[in-house]
């Protein structure tokens, strides 16, 4: 059953629920990264952040690929130059990021990197030969006329910081593209180890030129940003598992919520009215794009933070479900 199809029906109001609850949850460890991204960049070179969330990101992906059994089938991939690619353009992403929340408010930086599925509107149509339409546009020119209204051309927030930001947001527009196109060809579990081995290496080898002494405590916050990444991508994977796509990513929008209540717990910041105007237009572009995607039959737009990736294992996690359910039918020899 599409995604469509499962919208137009009801859904249970416990599935509703419990979607919402891991899906808010999600988004809010995602905030809660990004604050401790925040911190320690204002404080350490950003190459040595990265280094040790890669390290801890990977060190935790091989226990538990090698507890699963499934180091071996993840190694191999049929498109190596593509998953390098990718793996670089998302590393670029973390780096572009984390510069810009150095100087931007939490909330603002966070409202901005919500314009990457508006920029993959755009980027797929020469990339990926996809066609859109004019509602698509219109939603891509609200998007932008939500950047401009937070970014306040003249205003404080209109500094080089923010272009750190809409490159990060372009990187991640890319590299959504790409998921996409290696989910059709490599697992997730390949896709997500090569990430972890490139940006490992990657870091590692940049790291030692800038390296400045951390304190105890503040490498323990960059190993809790891998272990908030993680968490964060898990739960993100079972909201879209028990729900449709087009239910759980609405729910990805909470993550302003988050950034705006942490910046002012953390950081002592919080949006004026200005900002939250222009936040609120970007989110209602993109729940606009959202509302056509899931009621006409249109090509897919990627949503929001949420990789294809972690889209399509929640779509593989159901057709596993209804193939094992389909096995356990049939008579197999020893009936197991």
């Amino acid at each position: 059953m599409s995604d469509s199809q499962k919208t137009s029906s009801a859904l249970p109001r416990l599935v509703v629920l419990q979607c919402a609850a891991v899906m808010i949850v999600g988004t809010m460890f995602y905030a809660l990264g990004d604050s401790v991204a925040k911190f320690l960049a204002i404080r350490y070179p950003v190459w040595e952040i990265i280094f040790i969330r890669y390290a801890t990101h990977l060190f935790l992906f091989l226990i538990f690929l090698t507890a699963t059994k499934r180091l071996k089938s993840s190694v191999r991939t049929t498109r190596p130059k593509l998953q390098l690619v990718r793996s670089a353009l998302l590393i670029g992403m973390n780096v572009t990021f984390f510069l810009a929340l150095r100087h931007l408010p939490l909330a603002e930086a966070m409202s901005l990197f919500m314009l990457a599925p508006l920029m993959v509107c755009l980027l797929a149509v020469p990339f990926l030969g996809e066609t859109i339409g004019k509602h698509r546009v219109l939603s891509v020119a609200i998007g932008i006329i939500g950047a401009l209204i937070l970014l306040r051309p003249g205003g404080a927030l209109f500094q080089p910081a923010a272009i750190w930001a809409l490159l990060a947001t372009l990187g991640y527009a890319f590299y959504l593209m790409l998921t996409r196109m290696l989910a059709d060809s490599d697992s997730v579990a390949t896709t997500t180890l090569y990430t972890a081995i490139v940006g490992f290496v990657i870091s590692g080898i940049l790291a030692p030129f800038n390296w400045q002494a951390i304190e105890p405590q503040h490498v323990a916050f960059a190993c809790f940003l891998g272990v908030l990444a993680i968490v964060a991508h898990g739960l993100i994977i079972i909201g879209f598992t028990i729900a449709p796509a087009s239910l759980a990513a609405v729910f990805d929008y909470v993550a302003l919520f988050w950034g705006a209540l942490f910046g002012l717990l953390f950081f002592a910041e919080f949006p004026d009215a200005i900002a939250w105007c222009g936040i609120a237009t970007i989110v209602a572009s993109g729940v606009y794009l959202l509302w056509r995607e899931t009621h006409h039959k249109l090509p897919p737009t990627p949503r929001s933070r949420v990789p294809i990736a972690l889209t399509d294992l929640g779509k593989d996690a159901e057709q596993d479900t209804r193939q094992n359910t389909e096995q356990a039918t049939k008579p197999t020899l020893g009936d197991r």
